[in-house]
């Protein structure tokens, strides 16, 4: 497989576009790391994704959001809280762990204006997840991305070094009191106050 390398100019989200559209998984930017995406609907690509990553299909993978509207219109339990933190923190590093049906699935809406306007021209969230080799040091630039996965995706969007180089924020907002799962770029004691 021929990895193209993308910019982020219209055209080239265009052909990203399409590609996602064909099933295929693409690296881009975001404001944390860079994530390998693939359309939250096709389930043969989510499984192209967990064998990229040598991931455990134990360990979900998060849902990229354009906006937060995206996100109450999928999540079925949005609490004040969990609606507080999200109009503090997003577009941003933190990753919300929310309700939908009895699940429980990781949104975040990342603070990337190229990634917002590839997944608004989709109209559905994209999944993601870091786009490193398990237990690999997370990719920070194309080169690193390409380093990884040159000729197993078939783009990656150059969007330069990405902003804050630490991988976001995880809170489980389904949990009473909330707790973090992880903690990347937003410190804990900025949450768990708000939570």
């Amino acid at each position: 497989m021929n990895t193209l390398r993308l910019t982020t100019n219209k055209k080239d989200l265009e052909t990203a576009k399409n590609l996602l559209k064909k099933g295929e998984i693409i690296a881009v930017p975001t404001d944390t790391v860079y994530g390998l995406i693939a359309l939250s609907s096709n389930a043969n690509a989510r499984d192209k994704v967990y064998e990229l990553k040598n991931r455990n299909k134990e360990k979900k993978l998060i849902l990229l959001c354009s906006n937060s509207e995206m996100v109450k219109r999928l999540a079925t339990e949005f609490t004040e809280n969990a609606k507080n933190l999200s109009d503090k923190f997003w577009p941003g590093p933190l990753t919300l762990i929310l309700k939908v049906n009895n699940e429980s699935v990781g949104f975040r809406v990342p603070k990337h204006d190229a990634v917002i306007k590839l997944i608004s021209s989709l109209n559905e969230p994209v999944i993601s997840t870091s786009a490193n080799l398990t237990n690999e040091e997370s990719a920070t630039n194309y080169e690193t991305v390409k380093k990884y996965f040159d000729g197993k995706v078939s783009a990656i969007i150059d969007g330069g070094e990405t902003s804050l180089k630490v991988a976001s924020t995880i809170l489980d907002a389904t949990a009473s009191p909330h707790k973090i799962l992880r903690e990347g770029a937003i410190a804990a004691a900025q949450l768990l106050p708000s939570a």
